[in-house]
């Protein structure tokens, strides 16, 4: 939060760098929530809305860090 997707340490900015530049996505398929949403529970509901619009997620990438950290949520 409070990082706009333009940041190089964005999770958009890092899943464009480290992975979607790298394999045959359209850039307009690979959705996040926006960092700089005033109202983090307003965004997190309109996010899961356009996902029911879209018919669900197709492909979901995780993974789990060497100290246990999920995703995208590396540890400070």
């Amino acid at each position: 939060m409070g990082m706009p997707r333009t940041h190089p340490q964005s999770h958009h900015s890092v899943i464009r760098d480290e992975f979607t530049d790298s394999v045959d996505f359209k850039a307009d398929t690979v959705h996040g929530l926006d960092g700089m949403a005033k109202d983090p529970e307003v965004e997190a509901a309109q996010y899961e809305a356009r996902i029911a619009a879209a018919g669900g997620v197709d492909i979901q990438i995780l993974g789990i860090g060497t100290d246990g950290h999920v995703g995208f949520n590396e540890p400070m």
